[in-house]
């Protein structure tokens, strides 16, 4: 059971613990529009509006354009958030290519302990 304490233009909850149906109609009228985050915690009694965001990136079904305004800081202009992107991609593409070479000599490695593995047991077989 949760505890309400009525103020002047909005109730606020004093338990933490928020059940899911009521988590997800937070997150839809975040998503949906009809209230900002900040709006929605202050509507609905959530203590802070880093709760709603949390929930949103849990819970949301957010389209692109949608999570990189909740992902990114905000001030930053497209082109700076494209920039940070690009530079993302391309670290991951040199890690993804840095991983492949590993495997590659891990796979060789394989290879070779399994032959070593065939010779020996072929050996104290005979």
């Amino acid at each position: 059971m949760e505890t309400l304490v009525r103020t002047r233009s909005h109730t606020r909850r004093t338990q933490r613990d928020y059940s899911m149906p009521f988590k997800l109609k937070v997150v839809n009228d975040v998503e949906s529009g009809k209230r900002s985050i900040r709006q929605a915690a202050l509507e609905y009694g959530i203590q802070a509006p880093s709760t709603v965001s949390e929930w949103v990136r849990r819970y949301g079904v957010l389209n692109g354009e949608q999570r990189a305004a909740v992902e990114f800081p905000p001030g930053k202009s497209p082109e700076e958030r494209l920039m940070e992107v690009e530079s993302r991609v391309r670290l991951l593409e040199k890690q993804r290519e840095l991983m492949e070479e590993r495997m590659g000599v891990l796979q060789g490695k394989a290879a070779k302990l399994d032959m070593i593995t065939e010779i020996t047991l072929d050996r104290h077989v005979e």
